[in-house]
This record gives C-alpha cells, sequence and structure tokens, in this order.
C-alpha cells in the first residue's frame, strides 16, 4: 500500500494488458486442452485420474502465471522508483533513503513470491519440459516416418512447452536485472562531487544493499536462482534427455531388424 501510495505500478497501457490477459487465458485453455490429450492416451486413464490431473495441473499453471504477473509487477515498481530517483537533482539524503526502504520493500515482494510458490513453479516447469520433450521427440520419429499430418498435431505442444518456460524464466530475469543490475549502475554513476556526505553515505548502503542481496537474484528457497542459466541448463538437459531417447529408439529398431532378419525363412 505505501508503495502504491507513491507512484503508479505499471507502465503497459491497457491494450497491452487486454491483449495479455487474453494471451494468458488462452495459453490455459490450451494446457487443459493438452493436458487431457495426453492422460486420455495414456494406460493410466480413468474419469478420477483425469480430473485430479487437472486440478493440479490447472493449479500449477495458474500459480506459475500469477507469478509472472507479480514479477512484472516488481520490475515496473523497481524501474519507476529509478526513474523517481534519477529525476531528483538534489539527491537529499532524506530522499534516498526513502528509495532504499522502497527498493527493500519490492525485493522481499518478489523474493517471498517466488519462496511461496516454488514447489508449483518447480512442477509447471518440469510438466512443460515433459511436453517439450514427448513432442519433439514425437516429431523426429514421425518425421523419419514421413506422417506430416501428426507432425502438424505436435508442433502446438512443442511451441507451448516453450512459451510457458520460457515466460516464467524471462519475467523473473526482468524483474532482478531492474532491481539489481540497472539499479547499481545507476547509483554508480552518480555524481558524488555535488552530494553531501550523508547522502554518500546513503548511496554506498543502498549499493551495498544491492551486493548483499546478490543483485537481488529471484530464487527458489534459497536454492535455484530463476533466469536465463535456469532457462538455458533445463533446455540443455532435456536436449540430452532427447537424444538419449532417440539413441535407444535407434537401438530397438536395429534390434528388431536384426531379429525379423533371423527368423525369415
Amino acid at each position: 500500500k505505501r508503495i502504491l501510495d507513491l507512484f503508479s505500478t505499471s507502465s503497459i497501457t491497457t491494450r497491452m494488458m487486454n491483449f495479455w490477459t487474453a494471451l494468458f487465458g488462452l495459453d490455459l485453455v490450451i494446457s487443459m486442452v493438452f493436458g487431457s490429450f495426453i492422460i486420455y492416451g495414456s494406460f493410466l486413464y480413468t474419469h478420477s485420474f483425469a480430473i485430479l490431473f487437472m486440478f493440479n495441473f490447472t493449479r500449477s499453471h495458474l500459480a506459475s502465471l500469477h507469478s509472472c504477473y507479480v514479477f512484472t509487477f516488481s520490475r515496473d515498481l523497481a524501474r519507476k522508483l529509478r526513474e523517481i530517483m534519477i529525476k531528483n537533482e538534489e539527491f537529499q539524503h532524506h530522499k534516498l533513503k526513502i528509495c532504499h526502504n522502497l527498493w527493500m520493500e519490492i525485493w522481499s515482494v518478489s523474493q517471498g513470491h517466488a519462496s511461496s510458490l516454488a514447489i508449483t513453479l518447480l512442477v509447471q516447469i518440469m510438466s512443460n519440459l515433459l511436453f517439450f520433450i514427448t513432442s519433439s521427440y514425437g516429431m523426429i520419429v514421425l518425421i523419419k516416418v514421413g506422417d506430416i499430418q501428426q507432425i502438424i498435431e505436435l508442433i502446438p505442444y512443442f511451441f507451448f512447452a516453450i512459451f510457458n518456460v520460457v515466460l516464467i524464466c524471462e519475467s523473473a530475469q526482468h524483474a532482478q536485472d531492474e532491481l539489481g543490475d540497472t539499479f547499481l549502475r545507476t547509483l554508480m554513476g552518480m555524481d558524488k562531487h555535488s552530494m553531501s556526505h550523508e547522502s554518500i553515505e546513503e548511496v554506498n548502503n543502498f549499493m551495498n544493499t544491492i551486493a548483499y542481496t546478490d543483485k537481488a537474484k529471484i530464487t527458489l528457497k534459497n536454492y535455484i536462482n530463476i533466469g536465463r542459466p535456469l532457462l538455458v541448463t533445463l533446455l540443455s538437459t532435456s536436449v540430452t534427455y532427447l537424444v538419449v531417447l532417440l539413441q535407444f529408439h535407434s537401438s530397438a529398431i536395429d534390434v528388431q531388424m536384426s531379429s525379423d532378419n533371423t527368423t525369415a525363412p
């Protein structure tokens, strides 16, 4: 509430807000449809299991979208706070201290949210990586067979998975960039010759706070940093697992062909 009383919270226009709301809604509908198709084709399919799966998948999906909104909210707050601080030409001690306290509140919002949704975020990321691996594996196998129709049916699964994982990691990355590196560069670029001794001390304390919080990185329970490094790691691991699956598939085909040649009259 203290933050909202000082300045507007978002730089997104109404048209863009409607666009992203519609996109998130479509993303949720697609996730439910894709999830039901996967469960329906599984040997584990029962009505009770399908309902339980869709309930938990939808819950984790909504939680991840909500976390993306909070990360974007924190990014806009940090950007607006930095702009106000730059416009303050006098850089008085008490004004810098207010900016420092507001920065701490914004950082606490992003950190507390990430910790509270650690499990749901990881579930959502792993679910979408499962979509990515299965759709990629299916498309590669179908390319060898030449079944174009089924390849086209699998393409939405691939892009859906990539979109969701990138959305989570990129929104967190942008938030921590605005809270960390961008803010730190702004403080380092201030003209300290025109500032009082108290203001210089406050700027140094501000910079030490950002450095102490590891440049405002957003983590899951302080174990995993959410951002581009996590995205690259997960995608590279998924690609490695996909290559292993394809090798097993090729080996199985070779064994089958050898068995057929052996049993042939």
